[in-house]
C-alpha cells in the first residue's frame, strides 16, 4: 500500500483536505451508500455520499474513495459520480422541478384572476349560443369581483346589452335584462345600462308581432332602468302592448295587474276600474 501511487492508480481521484460531512437524524441527512470499484491491492472502494430521507438516498453529491479503519473509514479522495448516480440525480431534479412547475400551474389555474378569465371566455361562448342570460350572469359575477378582469367584464356586459337588445329572441333579451337588474342592484355603474330603455322599446315594438308575451316581458324588465325623461315613453309603449295582449288573453292576470298599475299611475282610474271589474 505504501508503495502504490494513488494518483497513478486512480487518475480520476481528487484529493480532499478533510473528511466530507456526514450526519443523519432518524434516517434523514447526509450518508454513505453503496459500494463500487473495489481495489483489493489498496484495500479501498468507492461509496456514494448523498442526501437521504428515512434512509432512502435522494440526491447523490459526490463519491469518496475510502478504506476501512478501526473504527470507521479513512478517506483517500473523491472519484467522479457513476453514470447511474448522474442519471438518478437528473431524474430527481426533473421530478422536483416538474412537481414545482405543476404546482405553480395548478395554483395559477385556481387563482381568482384565472377563474375570472375562464368565466369571461365562457360568457362569450354563451352569448354566441344565444344564451344571453347565462352570458350576462358570468359577466356580472366577474365584474363584481376584485380581479384585474372586472373592468373588462363591465365592458362585456354593456356590449352584450347592446347586442342583446337587437336580438329577435325577446325572451332571451328579457332574461338578459333581468340579469342587468341584479347587476344594477349590486352597484354596477349607471353607464353600463345607458340606452337600455329606448333600445328595449324599439325592439319590443319591432318584434311584438311575433310574440306579445315576449315584448311585454322585455319592457317589464326594462322598467328599472328608465330615467325621468324615459318614464313616459316607456309607460306608453307598455300600455299599448299590454292592451293588445289582454285583448288576446283576457285572463292573463299578470298582464291585467301590470296594465292596472299603469292606468293608476297616469290617473286613469275609470279605465282601471273597467279593466279589473271582470276579475272581481
Amino acid at each position: 500500500m505504501k508503495n502504490i501511487d494513488l494518483e497513478e492508480r486512480f487518475p480520476d481521484l481528487q484529493p480532499i483536505d478533510a473528511p466530507p460531512t456526514l450526519f443523519t437524524f432518524n434516517g434523514c441527512g447526509l450518508g454513505l451508500y453503496g459500494q463500487r470499484d473495489v481495489d483489493e491491492e489498496t484495500g479501498t472502494y468507492v461509496k456514494t455520499r448523498g442526501l437521504c430521507f428515512l434512509s432512502i438516498p435522494l440526491l447523490s453529491l459526490d463519491a469518496p474513495r475510502l478504506g476501512l479503519a478501526t473504527p470507521g473509514w479513512y478517506f483517500r479522495g473523491k472519484e467522479p459520480l457513476s453514470a447511474v448516480a448522474w442519471i438518478w440525480n437528473v431524474l430527481v431534479v426533473t421530478c422536483v422541478l416538474g412537481g414545482v412547475g405543476f404546482g405553480m400551474w395548478r395554483s395559477h389555474l385556481n387563482s381568482p384572476d384565472a377563474k375570472a378569465a375562464q368565466k369571461l371566455a365562457e360568457a362569450v361562448k354563451q352569448a354566441d349560443a344565444g344564451r344571453l342570460a347565462d352570458a350576462g350572469r358570468l359577466y356580472r359575477e366577474v365584474a363584481l369581483g376584485e380581479t384585474k378582469h372586472s373592468t373588462a367584464a363591465q365592458t362585456g356586459f354593456r356590449n352584450l346589452l347592446n347586442e342583446g337588445l337587437t336580438s329577435p329572441d325577446l325572451q332571451a333579451a328579457a332574461g338578459l335584462l333581468n340579469e342587468a337588474v341584479r347587476f344594477k342592484h349590486a352597484g354596477a355603474p349607471p353607464a353600463v345600462f345607458q340606452g337600455v330603455v329606448p333600445k328595449g322599446v324599439a325592439l319590443a315594438e319591432k318584434q311584438a308581432g311575433s310574440g306579445l308575451d315576449g315584448a311585454v316581458s322585455l319592457l317589464r324588465a326594462a322598467a328599472p332602468f328608465a330615467t325621468e325623461s324615459e318614464i313616459e315613453a316607456l309607460a306608453q309603449a307598455r300600455t299599448k302592448l299590454l292592451e293588445q295582449l289582454i285583448a288576446q288573453q283576457p285572463d292573463n292576470m299578470d298582464a291585467v295587474d301590470d296594465l292596472a298599475v299603469l292606468y293608476e299611475a297616469e290617473g286613469n282610474f275609470e279605465r282601471c276600474e273597467e279593466l279589473l271589474a271582470p276579475h272581481r
